[in-house]
């Protein structure tokens, strides 16, 4: 359980760095965090990781879950929301 946190708080971090730099639009950003889930899953699925999953198999699917419920989270946060702010001319 420790793990699968970890990893969805490096997850979170690494797309908060990313996307700080990065001026694209949302649609992009979307894109990009679905691909970084995709990496981690074919991470998690690698050779070195081969016990987890025999001993956890459990845990590749909610760590997938909980990387797409985080990462459109800090989509929500950090992607820029146009402001409509009335234009008020005297």
């Amino acid at each position: 359980m420790l793990f699968q946190y970890l990893c969805i708080y490096y997850f979170t971090s690494y797309v908060n760095i990313v996307f700080n730099f990065m001026v694209v639009s949302l649609h992009m950003k979307v894109v990009i965090a679905l691909w970084l889930v995709n990496q981690c899953s074919a991470m998690i699925n690698s050779t070195r990781s081969k016990w987890l999953l025999e001993e956890h198999g459990h845990i590749k699917a909610e760590m997938t879950q909980g990387m797409v419920i985080h990462g459109i989270y800090v989509l929500s946060i950090y992607s820029p929301i146009p402001s409509f702010e009335p234009n008020i001319s005297k």
